[in-house]
């Protein structure tokens, strides 16, 4: 029988496991562009939420005249 407590959502046990092969491409791409060190051992989530920043980061950066 297994209790409620070991019971993990699917989507959030994926997002604890190493990140995927696309985002290490694109998280690779944007820490050079940024001039900051790649992160080879981020989760999903954690890749996820570095490229959202070094989207917005390098954007801000773009935008500025």
């Amino acid at each position: 029988m297994i209790r409620q407590a070991d019971q993990t959502p699917p989507s959030k046990a994926r997002e604890d496991t190493p990140m995927t092969a696309l985002q290490i491409a694109e998280l690779r791409g944007l820490a050079d562009r940024a001039g900051e060190p790649f992160a080879p051992t981020l989760t999903r989530r954690e890749a996820r939420e570095r490229i959202l920043a070094l989207r917005s980061r390098l954007q801000v950066c773009l935008d500025f005249p």
